[in-house]
């Protein structure tokens, strides 16, 4: 009797203890910001947080201060599909994509989620390079 309340014990702490643990974004020092509204002049190195309670498709709008080359990168389940639209063309980023991006132009960062039914969070993550834009031929 005493073993049966001693694992149901530490069974009952050990959900307590995983329950509590805080979900690990891809990295704390990058500012987090939500698809939800439009993005307008983001700093040089940031995230795009997408939420999923089901399959479907989430998009965030980002307009950028100035024209810049960017590289944009998936970090989260790779099964789902990231692309970038500039309202003309549509650009599928598998991994990651080095990309001039314009100034005071709007883009709609697209997430799809074909796979999973799960309540998940997908990072997009943008960091500004140090590549002249004027000199960059990868323009979007």
């Amino acid at each position: 009797m005493k073993r049966a309340l001693l694992l149901i014990f530490v069974f009952c702490l050990i959900v307590v203890n995983l329950s509590c643990q805080k979900e690990k974004t891809p990295s704390d020092d990058r500012p987090i910001l939500s698809y939800s509204e439009p993005i307008i002049n983001p700093p040089d190195d940031f995230l795009i947080m997408f939420n999923f309670v089901s399959i479907g498709e989430n998009h965030a709008e980002v307009t950028f201060a100035d024209s810049a080359v960017w590289i944009i990168e998936k970090l989260g389940n790779p099964l789902y599909n990231l692309s970038l639209y500039n309202f003309t063309e549509n650009k599928v980023i598998d991994s990651a994509d080095t990309l001039g991006l314009a100034a005071n132009k709007k883009y709609k960062v697209i997430v799809k989620n074909v796979s999973t039914t799960e309540a998940l969070r997908f990072f997009v993550g943008f960091k500004k390079l140090d590549i002249p834009y004027q000199n960059y031929t990868n323009r979007f």
